[in-house]
């Protein structure tokens, strides 16, 4: 029956026609009184699907006011509920997701597990309703962990080699591992090792390594066993799987290291690059095709390294450029990273270089005596010289914050190369003149310079004339008499020393007579009557 037709005197009803919905039931029909009608949710039988899978989840949502509902998902898992908000009208079909991830039983897989889902709509009269039903997910067969051995195929019977083992379980269980080393020469079970590693994520790569020093030489056989751990961890088939890795422990050779060589035998600086490239190379031999590693010093502060791996015999090539003359211990230094495998050698290489630097010189004069003036022009005369006549390149810096200037010296004439410049200073004070020179060549010694020149500046005396007073012309009138008043004492002088070698006394006794007779004639003059 596709329409069903409920009557009830004195009530006025109201038909709701709702179409097919899968697992509600066939051309569903409901009948309600007008007026505040209850929401109603209707829900397939059943959800189906796998662990870890993002299911849809089909709801219809009726309500006979058409009011918008609030609908609320509790998915039976304990994860937080959803929510779906529905638009205004009278039924509603809409569609949510979600992923159900049971935990797997230890070791077990391929099995259902079975959830509630409850979903229930409130309208805003404050009228809910509830739909149920199960989800039913299934949890995937249990896989076995996999097993991953790293570990040289030869070794040193005295080495302790650390075998790298790890395994990845899809499920992240706990897992059992058990080594069996064996001496397949002689049958000898060497070592028997069991251990267990905890949960981890799915998939997640877990380490467990494992060291053994053989001993002796002979062949070997490492058997690695991985499986789920059972309560008490067990070891048995349950999910296990196994690896197997043959070793072969001999005695390790050291290696042998040729003799160091190198090109260009001529070793000169080129004079126009500024250095000699050289090119080393040495061949290294390991019986064992053990990794080599060879150190590099060349002598000049610098260093490098060449590595080898899975091979017995190789040339190692370094390149070096050489910008000075000199001497350089070459050194090389090979090792299998063994104990008691280095090996060395070195060279002497002598780097040449025959240019010579070049010869600045400076000539200078004042033109005013032993300074120069403020403002005064001084020519710099500028001798440069070169054994092989490069062109030199100079700058000057006078000292006084003026441009710096360039010059380039390239005409020689009698192996000379002279320019002229003019500078002036328009300060006092001691100047320093910087000249830097050089032939943009290498070879022996420095062939960039510089040499300094003082010069001194100072300004000229200035001579203040102005008229003379006439206290000027007296002063100068009274000094000058000084002269004759010196003059007339040393002949007035001379002339009293004259009588007294005249009368053969001393100059002193003859003042004292002098003074005598001054005396008797004051005496006799008192006396006459």
């Amino acid at each position: 029956m596709s329409l069903f037709i409920a009557l009830m005197i004195g009530f006025p009803m109201v038909l709701y026609a709702l179409p097919i919905f899968t697992g509600a039931g066939d051309n569903v029909i409901v009948v309600r009184i007008s007026g505040t009608m209850v929401p109603e949710v209707y829900v397939p039988d059943n959800i189906q699907g796998n662990s870890g899978a993002s299911l849809q989840v089909w709801v219809m949502v009726v309500d006979g006011d058409g009011d918008a509902m609030h609908v609320e998902f509790e998915w039976g898992d304990g994860t937080p509920n959803g929510t779906y908000e529905s638009a205004p009208g009278f039924e509603e079909i809409t569609t949510v997701y979600h992923a159900w991830n049971p935990v797997p039983i230890q070791g077990q897989g391929d099995y259902n597990v079975t959830y509630t889902v409850n979903i229930t709509a409130y309208d805003p009269d404050g009228m809910s309703a509830t739909g149920s039903l199960p989800a039913i997910i299934k949890v995937p067969s249990n896989s076995p962990p996999a097993i991953h051995i790293n570990a040289p195929l030869k070794v040193d019977p005295a080495d302790n080699v650390t075998i790298e083992v790890y395994a990845n379980d899809a499920e992240g269980e706990p897992l059992t591992w058990t080594y069996f080393f064996n001496n397949t020469d002689t049958s000898e079970l060497v070592l028997a090792d069991v251990r267990h590693t905890e949960w981890t994520l799915p998939g997640e790569a877990v380490f467990n390594n494992i060291s053994q020093v053989f001993g002796v030489s002979a062949n070997f056989t490492l058997v690695v066993y991985v499986s789920d751990a059972l309560p008490g961890y067990q070891v048995g088939i349950h999910n296990a799987t196994e690896q197997s890795l043959k070793i072969e422990s001999i005695g390790n050779t050291i290696p042998t290291l040729g003799a160091l060589a190198f090109t260009p035998s001529n070793t000169k600086i080129d004079e126009i690059a500024g250095y000699i490239q050289v090119n080393f190379s040495v061949e290294c031999l390991d019986p064992d095709s053990d990794p080599m590693n060879l150190t590099w010093d060349f002598g000049d502060g610098t260093f490098a390294y060449n590595e080898s791996v899975g091979v017995r015999a190789i040339t190692f090539n370094q390149t070096r450029n050489y910008t000075e003359v000199g001497s350089f211990y070459i050194n090389v230094t090979l090792t299998d990273g063994r104990p008691g495998h280095a090996l060395t050698s070195s060279l002497l290489l002598n780097i040449t270089g025959t240019n010579l630097p070049p010869i600045v010189s400076v000539e200078y004069q004042y033109a005013s005596g032993d300074f120069a003036l403020t403002d005064e022009v001084i020519t710099f005369t500028i001798n440069g010289s070169d054994p092989e006549e490069d062109p030199i390149q100079l700058i000057i810096d006078f000292g006084d914050g003026s441009p710096l200037e360039y010059y380039n010296l390239t005409v020689f004439v009698d192996g000379l190369s002279i320019i002229t410049v003019n500078h002036s200073y328009s300060t006092t004070g001691q100047k320093t003149i910087f000249l830097n020179y050089t032939d943009n060549r290498k070879g022996i010694g420095d062939h960039a310079m510089s040499t300094q020149v003082l010069v001194d500046v100072d300004a000229p005396d200035v001579i203040i004339v102005s008229k003379w007073s006439w206290w000027d012309y007296t002063g100068l009138g009274m000094f000058a008499m000084i002269p004759l008043v010196i003059a007339a004492r040393l002949l007035f002088v001379a002339r009293r020393r004259k009588k007294a070698d005249e009368e053969g006394v001393t100059l002193e006794e003859w003042y004292i007579l002098q003074e005598q007779m001054r005396t008797g004639q004051k005496n006799g003059k008192a006396k006459s009557p």
